[in-house]
Order: structure tokens, then C-alpha cells, then sequence
């Protein structure tokens, strides 16, 4: 097998092997360099601890995919991830998994703030960005958040709550490009300044829908009324729509934007996993 290998004659190594991650082989180190922590395959744990520990208090901060490596991949990274499910039957689901940082750059909002901000988001993406996509297929999606004191704009996916985003008096604004689901920053308006902008009445609900808007466009989405939708989401959008700005209500996800979302997410994180 050396010839069709990866130390084939004449080729350069390929040092990205297990799930797509460098080894480091310099000096002897022999570990696998992934974005956050290295992990030693020798014992199949991390030598760093977990980023996301105080988010997941069950599982070992050192463990790989929370000890199961035969169905799982470890989520190291703080962005979108998808899993295709395949039962013994042929039927197929798939789950998305969007990992954020979120700091708080306001002048007075408190760590609880929030914390019950991403807690009214979690609820709301994760029930607006699940059901079936234009494909057919079942989607679920969980929203998981980190708070931190700060970030990298250059390397991290994540939230940074403000008194004035980049858009002026708009609840939220995406930094980065639409469709980037690996590195791009989000803004969200804080609770003072959406008070003075917005009714305080249903503001809860308006920050937290703000927040999942704007991971639709991290997913690929632009507004409803954007030249650049495709012709097949443009079509299928309603008044209600998650992606409409001026939508009143709980809002709604297409099928159509379902699967457009799946394709912004790189194929290197996505996992096929075989159900027994």
C-alpha cells in the first residue's frame, strides 16, 4: 500500500491524516495538532484541557468526542459542525451543531444579561434553523455557547454584544462574509441601547430572533429581499421569515434555506455516522 500511500515515492507527506488534523512529528512530539489543544494518539486524550469544560461538566476535560470514537468527532473547534445520521433502515437525519464564544463588550450589561440573552437564542435557533430541508432529510439543530472575556476576530466564531454595532441602531450585524461558518463575528445590540432604539415590549424575543438572523447569514442566508438569494429560497420565503427584517412573530426557516445552510457548512466538518 506504500505506492498509493501518503510517504508514496516522489510525493510530498501528507501530514493531515486522523480527521483532518496535522501531525506533528517534529523532535518525536507525535501529536495531533488540533485548533485549540494537541492530542496525544498514543492514549487517545487531549494534553490540554477542554475550552468548553465549564459548558459540558459531565464529560472529562482531556476526553476525545466525549469518549466515543467509534460514532463521534470531537468538536474542538467553536463553529458550525453537521452529522449525517444513517439508521440500519436507510433513513437518514442530519444534525447541526453551531459552537460560539461570546464576550461582552458593553458598558453595562452583567455577565447574567447575558448569559439569559444566549439562553432566549439557544431556544430560538434551535428551534427555528430544525425541521426538514429541501432534500427531505430531518434537521436538528443545538446552538452551544462559551462566554469569554475576549476574542481573536481573525480565528474565532463568535457573539460580541455592543452598545452600537457596525450598522448603527440595528439589533444585529455579521462581520464577516455571508456564508462563513468557520471564522465570523456577529453583533448584537445591548439591552440599554435596544431600549432606546426599539419597544421595550417583545424585545426579548426580538434580540434573541436578532441573534439567530444573524447566524443565518454566518450559514449563507441573505435578507428576504436581497438580489443575491437564489432563485428557489427567494421563492419560498414568507412574511414570516427568520431572514426578513421587518417579520413580526416567531420566525420561520424554508427547507430550501435548511439545505442551503448545510452546503456553507465545509465538508471537513462533516461526519457520516452509521447507526447500529
Amino acid at each position: 500500500m506504500a505506492g498509493i500511500s501518503s510517504k508514496a515515492a516522489g510525493e510530498l507527506e501528507n501530514h493531515k491524516k486522523f480527521v483532518e488534523q496535522e501531525l506533528d512529528e517534529d523532535i518525536g512530539v507525535n501529536l495531533y495538532q488540533f485548533k485549540w489543544r494537541n492530542l496525544d494518539p498514543q492514549i487517545g486524550r487531549f494534553i490540554q484541557s477542554d475550552p468548553l469544560s465549564e459548558s459540558y461538566v459531565y464529560n472529562s476535560n482531556y476526553a476525545y468526542a466525549e469518549n466515543r470514537v467509534i460514532n463521534g468527532i470531537d468538536l474542538e473547534g467553536l463553529e458550525f459542525y453537521q452529522t449525517t445520521n444513517i439508521q440500519p433502515d436507510g433513513a437518514k437525519s442530519i444534525d447541526i451543531n453551531i459552537k460560539v464564544k461570546v464576550v461582552n463588550n458593553t458598558a453595562k450589561m452583567t455577565k447574567g444579561q447575558i448569559k439569559n440573552r444566549m439562553e432566549q437564542a439557544k431556544v430560538s435557533t434551535n428551534e427555528t434553523l430544525s425541521g426538514v430541508n429541501a432534500e427531505g432529510v430531518s434537521v436538528n439543530t443545538t446552538l452551544d455557547y462559551k462566554l469569554v472575556k475576549k476574542v481573536d476576530p481573525k480565528k474565532d466564531f463568535y457573539v460580541s454584544f455592543v452598545d452600537e454595532t457596525e450598522a448603527g441602531t440595528e439589533l444585529g450585524y455579521t462581520k464577516g462574509d455571508i456564508g462563513n461558518t468557520s471564522i465570523n463575528g456577529f453583533e448584537i445590540l445591548s439591552d440599554q441601547a435596544a431600549g432606546i432604539f426599539f419597544d421595550s415590549k417583545g424585545l426579548d424575543e426580538e434580540i434573541s430572533n436578532a441573534i439567530t438572523h444573524e447566524f443565518g447569514h454566518g450559514g449563507g442566508l441573505y435578507h428576504k429581499d436581497s438580489e443575491k438569494n437564489p432563485q428557489e429560497i427567494k421563492e419560498s420565503m414568507t412574511p414570516l421569515n427568520f431572514m426578513d427584517k421587518k417579520a413580526v412573530g416567531k420566525p420561520v426557516a424554508t427547507p430550501q434555506q435548511l439545505s442551503q445552510i448545510i452546503k456553507s457548512i465545509p465538508e471537513s466538518r462533516k461526519k457520516v455516522v452509521y447507526q447500529k
